[in-house]
Protein backbone atom coordinates (compact mmCIF):
# COMPACT_ATOMS: atom_id res chain seq x y z
CA UNK A 1 0.00 0.00 0.00
CA UNK A 2 1.30 3.31 -1.09
CA UNK A 3 2.35 5.96 1.82
CA UNK A 4 -0.20 8.98 1.68
CA UNK A 5 2.83 11.28 1.70
CA UNK A 6 3.95 12.61 -2.04
CA UNK A 7 7.30 11.64 -3.23
CA UNK A 8 6.95 13.88 -5.73
CA UNK A 9 5.99 17.97 -5.49
CA UNK A 10 5.30 19.03 -8.90
CA UNK A 11 5.76 23.00 -8.81
CA UNK A 12 3.52 25.24 -11.53
CA UNK A 13 4.34 28.50 -11.58
CA UNK A 14 1.12 30.33 -13.43
CA UNK A 15 0.41 33.69 -14.74
CA UNK A 16 -2.18 34.71 -17.37
CA UNK A 17 -2.18 31.47 -18.96
CA UNK A 18 -5.42 30.80 -19.26
CA UNK A 19 -5.72 29.83 -22.65
CA UNK A 20 -3.28 26.73 -22.32
CA UNK A 21 -3.50 26.18 -18.47
CA UNK A 22 -5.68 22.86 -18.69
CA UNK A 23 -3.55 21.12 -21.18
CA UNK A 24 -0.84 21.89 -18.73
CA UNK A 25 -2.82 20.57 -15.53
CA UNK A 26 -3.97 17.73 -17.44
CA UNK A 27 -0.24 16.87 -18.08
CA UNK A 28 -0.60 16.19 -14.25
CA UNK A 29 -3.17 14.00 -13.40
CA UNK A 30 -3.01 11.81 -15.99
CA UNK A 31 0.64 10.71 -14.95
CA UNK A 32 0.63 7.04 -13.68
CA UNK A 33 3.14 6.49 -11.01
CA UNK A 34 3.40 3.59 -8.27
CA UNK A 35 3.66 6.42 -5.82
CA UNK A 36 1.45 9.39 -4.90
CA UNK A 37 2.99 12.95 -6.23
CA UNK A 38 0.94 16.81 -5.74
CA UNK A 39 1.46 19.51 -7.67
CA UNK A 40 1.91 22.77 -6.10
CA UNK A 41 -0.13 25.38 -8.65
CA UNK A 42 0.94 28.92 -7.86
CA UNK A 43 -1.13 31.32 -9.07
CA UNK A 44 0.89 34.58 -9.29
CA UNK A 45 -2.17 37.39 -9.20
CA UNK A 46 -3.46 36.63 -12.70
CA UNK A 47 -5.28 39.26 -13.92
CA UNK A 48 -7.47 36.28 -16.66
CA UNK A 49 -9.33 32.98 -15.61
CA UNK A 50 -6.27 31.04 -14.88
CA UNK A 51 -7.37 31.45 -10.60
CA UNK A 52 -10.74 29.42 -11.65
CA UNK A 53 -9.18 27.24 -13.62
CA UNK A 54 -7.02 26.47 -10.56
CA UNK A 55 -10.04 26.00 -8.29
CA UNK A 56 -11.66 23.99 -10.37
CA UNK A 57 -8.95 21.44 -10.71
CA UNK A 58 -8.36 21.43 -7.19
CA UNK A 59 -12.20 20.79 -6.63
CA UNK A 60 -11.95 17.88 -8.70
CA UNK A 61 -8.09 16.76 -7.87
CA UNK A 62 -7.55 17.35 -4.21
CA UNK A 63 -5.07 14.93 -3.60
CA UNK A 64 -3.33 16.18 -6.43
CA UNK A 65 -3.75 19.86 -7.31
CA UNK A 66 -2.49 22.00 -4.03
CA UNK A 67 -3.11 25.49 -5.44
CA UNK A 68 -1.43 29.19 -3.86
CA UNK A 69 -3.66 32.21 -4.85
CA UNK A 70 -1.09 34.85 -4.01
CA UNK A 71 -2.86 38.94 -3.58
CA UNK A 72 -0.19 40.54 -4.85
CA UNK A 73 2.48 40.25 -7.74
CA UNK A 74 5.43 38.09 -5.84
CA UNK A 75 7.67 38.59 -9.14
CA UNK A 76 7.55 41.69 -9.39
CA UNK A 77 8.37 42.26 -5.78
CA UNK A 78 10.83 39.11 -5.14
CA UNK A 79 11.60 37.49 -8.72
CA UNK A 80 11.61 33.80 -9.64
CA UNK A 81 14.15 32.69 -7.22
CA UNK A 82 11.63 33.92 -4.44
CA UNK A 83 8.45 32.57 -5.85
CA UNK A 84 10.41 28.74 -6.19
CA UNK A 85 11.29 29.23 -2.35
CA UNK A 86 7.45 29.57 -1.33
CA UNK A 87 7.05 26.91 -3.46
CA UNK A 88 9.59 24.48 -1.84
CA UNK A 89 8.23 25.85 1.63
CA UNK A 90 4.82 24.22 0.61
CA UNK A 91 6.35 21.16 -1.24
CA UNK A 92 6.59 17.94 0.81
CA UNK A 93 7.93 15.48 -1.95
CA UNK A 94 11.36 14.49 -1.57
CA UNK A 95 11.85 15.23 -5.58
CA UNK A 96 10.73 18.47 -7.26
CA UNK A 97 9.56 18.48 -10.78
CA UNK A 98 8.52 21.65 -13.23
CA UNK A 99 6.34 22.65 -15.34
CA UNK A 100 4.98 26.35 -15.91
CA UNK A 101 1.22 26.80 -16.60
CA UNK A 102 1.99 27.29 -19.99
CA UNK A 103 4.06 24.40 -20.99
CA UNK A 104 2.66 20.57 -20.79
CA UNK A 105 3.88 17.33 -20.34
CA UNK A 106 2.67 14.67 -23.23
CA UNK A 107 4.69 11.59 -21.38
CA UNK A 108 2.18 9.87 -18.91
CA UNK A 109 5.23 7.84 -17.19
CA UNK A 110 7.56 10.88 -17.11
CA UNK A 111 7.64 11.16 -12.82
CA UNK A 112 7.79 7.56 -12.55
CA UNK A 113 10.93 7.10 -14.89
CA UNK A 114 12.63 10.01 -13.43
CA UNK A 115 11.99 9.01 -9.78
CA UNK A 116 13.59 5.05 -10.90
CA UNK A 117 16.24 6.52 -12.26
CA UNK A 118 17.01 9.14 -9.02
CA UNK A 119 16.27 5.88 -6.93
CA UNK A 120 18.80 4.19 -8.47
CA UNK A 121 21.52 6.67 -8.29
CA UNK A 122 21.69 8.61 -5.08
CA UNK A 123 24.76 10.82 -6.37
CA UNK A 124 22.12 12.24 -8.68
CA UNK A 125 20.60 15.30 -8.21
CA UNK A 126 19.45 16.62 -10.98
CA UNK A 127 17.44 15.13 -14.21
CA UNK A 128 16.46 16.56 -17.48
CA UNK A 129 15.03 15.50 -20.98
CA UNK A 130 13.62 16.45 -24.19
CA UNK A 131 10.64 18.82 -25.19
CA UNK A 132 9.36 19.75 -28.69
CA UNK A 133 9.12 23.19 -28.98
CA UNK A 134 5.79 24.56 -29.71
CA UNK A 135 5.43 28.68 -31.53
CA UNK A 136 2.37 29.77 -30.17
CA UNK A 137 2.09 32.35 -32.87
CA UNK A 138 2.22 30.03 -35.90
CA UNK A 139 0.47 27.58 -34.46
CA UNK A 140 3.51 25.15 -35.59
CA UNK A 141 6.15 22.33 -34.10
CA UNK A 142 9.58 23.25 -34.57
CA UNK A 143 12.71 21.67 -33.27
CA UNK A 144 13.55 20.24 -29.57
CA UNK A 145 14.56 21.73 -26.73
CA UNK A 146 16.96 19.97 -24.36
CA UNK A 147 20.42 18.75 -24.60
CA UNK A 148 23.19 16.94 -23.06
CA UNK A 149 25.77 18.56 -20.62
CA UNK A 150 28.98 17.24 -19.40
CA UNK A 151 28.30 19.06 -15.94
CA UNK A 152 28.25 22.53 -14.12
CA UNK A 153 30.86 24.15 -16.05
CA UNK A 154 29.55 22.64 -19.31
CA UNK A 155 26.41 24.79 -17.90
CA UNK A 156 27.67 27.99 -18.21
CA UNK A 157 28.01 27.61 -22.54
CA UNK A 158 26.26 24.62 -23.04
CA UNK A 159 23.03 25.23 -21.71
CA UNK A 160 20.23 22.35 -22.47
CA UNK A 161 17.86 22.48 -19.91
CA UNK A 162 13.85 22.74 -20.21
CA UNK A 163 12.55 23.16 -16.88
CA UNK A 164 9.60 21.72 -17.58
CA UNK A 165 11.43 18.21 -18.29
CA UNK A 166 13.44 18.20 -14.89
CA UNK A 167 12.97 16.69 -11.60
CA UNK A 168 15.62 17.33 -8.94
CA UNK A 169 16.37 16.04 -5.61
CA UNK A 170 14.89 18.18 -2.52
CA UNK A 171 18.35 17.44 -0.15
CA UNK A 172 20.20 18.76 -2.95
CA UNK A 173 19.01 22.61 -2.40
CA UNK A 174 19.06 22.79 0.87
CA UNK A 175 20.64 26.49 1.71
CA UNK A 176 20.11 28.08 -1.65
CA UNK A 177 17.23 30.00 -0.43
CA UNK A 178 20.49 31.54 2.15
CA UNK A 179 22.81 31.13 -1.16
CA UNK A 180 21.36 33.08 -2.93
CA UNK A 181 19.73 35.95 -0.63
CA UNK A 182 19.12 39.14 -1.93
CA UNK A 183 19.50 38.35 -5.36
CA UNK A 184 15.97 39.21 -7.82
CA UNK A 185 17.35 37.74 -11.16
CA UNK A 186 14.51 37.83 -14.20
CA UNK A 187 15.06 34.10 -14.01
CA UNK A 188 15.12 31.63 -12.14
CA UNK A 189 15.89 28.13 -13.44
CA UNK A 190 19.25 28.01 -14.49
CA UNK A 191 20.66 29.62 -11.18
CA UNK A 192 19.20 26.80 -9.16
CA UNK A 193 19.98 24.28 -11.71
CA UNK A 194 23.77 25.54 -11.48
CA UNK A 195 23.63 25.46 -7.52
CA UNK A 196 22.32 21.42 -7.74
CA UNK A 197 25.06 20.87 -10.61
CA UNK A 198 28.19 22.43 -8.32
CA UNK A 199 27.98 19.36 -5.86
CA UNK A 200 26.25 16.61 -7.78
CA UNK A 201 25.57 14.40 -10.50
CA UNK A 202 23.05 15.26 -13.48
CA UNK A 203 21.46 12.82 -15.87
CA UNK A 204 19.96 13.76 -19.36
CA UNK A 205 17.45 11.48 -20.73
CA UNK A 206 17.36 11.49 -24.40
CA UNK A 207 13.24 11.49 -24.64
CA UNK A 208 10.32 14.18 -25.73
CA UNK A 209 8.51 14.12 -22.45
CA UNK A 210 6.95 17.84 -22.87
CA UNK A 211 5.60 20.53 -24.79
CA UNK A 212 7.92 24.15 -24.47
CA UNK A 213 5.36 26.40 -25.37
CA UNK A 214 6.98 30.03 -26.75
CA UNK A 215 4.59 32.94 -26.51
CA UNK A 216 5.06 35.91 -28.11
CA UNK A 217 6.34 37.86 -25.08
CA UNK A 218 6.87 35.68 -22.17
CA UNK A 219 9.84 36.26 -19.44
CA UNK A 220 12.49 35.04 -21.66
CA UNK A 221 11.15 36.08 -25.21
CA UNK A 222 9.99 39.37 -25.92
CA UNK A 223 9.33 41.13 -28.68
CA UNK A 224 10.66 44.54 -26.77
CA UNK A 225 14.33 45.25 -26.94
CA UNK A 226 14.60 46.86 -23.39
CA UNK A 227 13.06 43.30 -22.21
CA UNK A 228 15.01 41.50 -23.87
CA UNK A 229 18.21 42.96 -23.20
CA UNK A 230 16.79 43.12 -19.09
CA UNK A 231 16.92 39.53 -19.37
CA UNK A 232 20.60 38.62 -20.90
CA UNK A 233 21.86 41.18 -18.44
CA UNK A 234 19.99 39.41 -15.31
CA UNK A 235 21.24 35.97 -17.26
CA UNK A 236 24.64 37.25 -17.12
CA UNK A 237 24.14 38.48 -13.73
CA UNK A 238 23.62 35.10 -12.79
CA UNK A 239 26.68 33.89 -14.51
CA UNK A 240 28.95 36.41 -12.56
CA UNK A 241 27.58 35.40 -9.10
CA UNK A 242 28.41 31.91 -9.60
CA UNK A 243 32.00 32.72 -11.02
CA UNK A 244 32.92 35.09 -8.20
CA UNK A 245 31.61 32.31 -5.38
CA UNK A 246 33.06 29.00 -7.42
CA UNK A 247 35.36 30.43 -10.28
CA UNK A 248 35.52 29.70 -13.82
CA UNK A 249 38.09 28.60 -15.98
CA UNK A 250 37.22 31.38 -18.55
CA UNK A 251 35.11 34.14 -17.60
CA UNK A 252 36.95 35.91 -20.79
CA UNK A 253 34.66 33.28 -23.05
CA UNK A 254 31.64 33.73 -21.04
CA UNK A 255 31.96 37.70 -20.95
CA UNK A 256 32.44 37.67 -24.88
CA UNK A 257 28.79 34.75 -25.52
CA UNK A 258 27.10 37.71 -23.19
CA UNK A 259 28.13 40.49 -25.35
CA UNK A 260 27.95 38.78 -28.73
CA UNK A 261 23.97 37.91 -27.49
CA UNK A 262 23.84 42.00 -27.06
CA UNK A 263 25.20 42.61 -30.38
CA UNK A 264 22.30 39.67 -31.59
CA UNK A 265 19.77 41.98 -30.17
CA UNK A 266 20.94 45.56 -30.65
CA UNK A 267 21.53 44.71 -34.37
CA UNK A 268 18.02 42.84 -34.87
CA UNK A 269 16.26 45.86 -33.02
CA UNK A 270 17.84 48.56 -36.31
CA UNK A 271 20.11 49.83 -33.36
CA UNK A 272 23.53 49.40 -35.60
CA UNK A 273 25.51 52.01 -33.49
CA UNK A 274 24.81 50.35 -30.47
CA UNK A 275 25.40 47.00 -31.95
CA UNK A 276 29.15 48.31 -33.30
CA UNK A 277 29.57 49.79 -29.71
CA UNK A 278 28.62 46.22 -27.91
CA UNK A 279 31.01 44.81 -30.76
CA UNK A 280 33.98 46.87 -29.61
CA UNK A 281 33.97 45.50 -25.88
CA UNK A 282 34.09 41.55 -27.40
CA UNK A 283 36.67 40.95 -24.70
CA UNK A 284 37.15 37.48 -26.41
CA UNK A 285 39.42 37.08 -29.14
CA UNK A 286 38.41 33.89 -31.03
CA UNK A 287 34.56 35.19 -30.29
CA UNK A 288 35.54 38.98 -31.78
CA UNK A 289 37.36 36.87 -35.08
CA UNK A 290 34.17 34.62 -35.42
CA UNK A 291 32.10 37.77 -35.34
CA UNK A 292 34.12 39.20 -37.99
CA UNK A 293 34.24 36.26 -40.29
CA UNK A 294 30.76 34.89 -40.58
CA UNK A 295 28.58 37.33 -38.56
CA UNK A 296 29.61 40.76 -39.36
CA UNK A 297 29.73 40.22 -42.99
CA UNK A 298 25.81 39.48 -43.87
CA UNK A 299 25.14 41.80 -41.04
CA UNK A 300 26.75 44.57 -42.53
CA UNK A 301 25.21 43.89 -45.96
CA UNK A 302 21.74 43.84 -44.07
CA UNK A 303 22.70 47.47 -42.80
CA UNK A 304 23.37 48.42 -46.70
CA UNK A 305 20.07 47.67 -47.74
CA UNK A 306 18.48 49.60 -44.93
CA UNK A 307 20.28 52.19 -45.78
CA UNK A 308 19.82 52.60 -49.79
CA UNK A 309 17.04 49.96 -50.72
Amino acid sequence: MMSDCPLVSIQCLVYNHEPYLRQCLDGFVMQKTDFPFEAIVHDDCSTDGSASIIKEYADKYPTIIKPIFEKENQYSKIGFSGINNIMLNQSKGKYIASCEGDDYWTDPFKLQKQVDYMEAHPECGLVWAKASIFYQATGAFKGISGSNMAGYYDMFIHYGISPLTSMYRRSSVEGYAEFVKGQNWLLGDSPLFLYIAHDNDIHFMDEVVGVYRILKNSASHHTSYEKNVAFQNSTFDVVKFFCEKYGHPNFKMLEGIHYSRMFNYAFNAGRYSTALDIYKQIPYPNIKIRFKRLILPSRILRYLYHIFV
